[in-house]
């Protein structure tokens, strides 16, 4: 398994289990209407559940080589978790939005190489440079194929 890479099936088995875990904590949320013991209950409950939650989507990223070093991720995990412990915001969507977010993130490396036409660019070439000098932005020659591939 490559080092950030998260397939598409995956992905989508993340975000399912995510709006899995926002529904049930919503439906919890429901026995904030019973007086005293309901919201003891349904404080506990949806507690467990953030971190429970948190668990599984920590472990699954670190099984996928998706690392939390980078204030990004590190941010919308806990920030999903912190909405997810507070009673009555816990109805909102904060695992789903964190796992999608925390995928995009994984994600956009290859999406911006894809986009930017750097997936073959790299294969066999020095960067376009000089032979017997550093590659550099400054002193990068403009070739035409014919006469790179008759040097070489």
């Amino acid at each position: 398994m490559k080092n950030g890479h998260i397939n598409n099936l995956t992905a989508t088995l993340m975000i399912s289990v995510a709006i899995f875990y926002d529904l049930i904590q919503a439906l919890f949320d429901l026995l904030h209407l019973i007086p005293v013991i309901g919201n003891v209950i349904a404080t506990v409950i949806t507690a467990l559940l953030s971190v429970v939650a948190w668990l599984t989507f920590y472990v699954w990223f670190k099984m996928h080589g998706v690392h939390f070093n980078s204030a990004k991720r590190a941010i919308t995990m806990g920030a999903g978790f912190l909405i997810e412990l507070m009673p009555i915001l816990n109805i909102l969507p904060a695992w789903t939005l964190a796992v999608v977010l925390i995928f995009l993130t994984a994600r956009m490396p290859k999406i911006v190489q894809v986009a930017t036409g750097a997936a073959g660019a790299g294969k066999g070439s020095t960067g376009g440079g000089v032979k017997g000098t550093a590659s550099s932005e400054t002193n990068k020659v403009p070739t035409d194929s014919a006469t790179e591939t008759a040097t070489e």
